[in-house]
């Protein structure tokens, strides 16, 4: 995991954190959490929901240019600082935090990875364009909302902990398996609009 640095799909910064994140994830997730736009209902958006986060993926954002997390029980992030520890957090609130959604420009500039959010191209080709990319994968997210996102479940692998793939369906069933949804947040600049955007989707 690198999380040092040398010097953005349904529309998903902290003005200033928390003393209760700085150090420590609640594996059990209870936090409001605004669905994809594609499922919202008002009914679940006001609701409080638990589930638990047990992967984590994180590139080009912030002192992070590319990790992997993979997450059990209650998770204590220890470490000097500097390392990525309110990286961490900044990134499950970017992902999952309802108040970012509603924010007008939910990530800048400096929330790339060394602030770098395209690359010059040649002469005659624009620019290729940097993106943010974080994906939380949630289980234990309880009937009623898997109902609503039955389309976009899949099956991890408790013990192996792992997402189950192509030609692994008579695991499905299996006591090691158990439904899991996959949500990651896009973050880009727009060239056409000078602006920077957030976006927020179930991962295929």
């Amino acid at each position: 995991m690198n999380t040092q640095s040398p010097a953005a799909e349904n529309r998903v910064k902290p003005s200033n954190p928390k003393a209760h994140k700085k150090f420590a994830i609640r594996h059990e997730l209870a936090e409001t959490w605004q669905m994809p736009e594609a499922i919202r209902r008002p009914t679940l958006s006001r609701r409080v929901l638990k589930m638990k986060i047990v992967s984590l993926e994180i590139e080009n954002f912030r002192g992070i240019r590319s990790a992997k997390i993979l997450l059990d029980g209650h998770t204590l992030l220890i470490g000097a600082n500097n390392v990525g520890k309110s990286t961490i957090c900044e990134a499950l609130d970017l992902v999952l935090g309802a108040d970012r959604l509603n924010r007008q420009s939910p990530i800048d500039e400096f929330d790339f990875y060394n602030a770098k959010y395209m690359e010059r191209q040649a002469a005659d080709e624009p620019p290729k364009l940097i993106e943010i990319r974080i994906e939380a994968t949630l289980v234990e997210f309880g009937d009623e909302i898997g109902d609503r996102c039955g389309g976009h479940t899949e099956f991890w692998h408790v013990k192996e902990r792992r997402l189950l793939g192509a030609g692994e369906i008579d695991l499905a069933n299996s006591p090691a398996a158990v439904r899991c949804l996959r949500v990651v947040t896009i973050g880009r600049y727009d060239p056409e609009e000078d602006e920077f955007r957030a976006d927020t989707y179930f991962s295929l």
